[in-house]
């Protein structure tokens, strides 16, 4: 299981980023893993790094 406090800061991260529009945005709260679209994976990886954000960035896939 993963710590609670490693999911709030998961989703904290999640408001950030939504408020930021990165849209669509998905975000695994268990593993870390963020999909958005590929034009702007490169914005979400430098929020990630320069946040220090726990998550991993992804191209977002299909649109569930």
């Amino acid at each position: 299981m993963v710590e609670p406090d490693l999911i709030e800061q998961r989703q904290y991260a999640e408001r950030i980023l939504k408020n930021a529009n990165i849209r669509p945005l998905r975000i695994n709260l268990l593993t870390g893993l963020a999909e958005v679209e590929q034009r702007h994976l490169a914005v979400l990886t430098g929020l990630v790094q320069q946040m220090g954000f726990p998550l991993h960035p992804a191209v977002l896939t299909d649109k569930r």
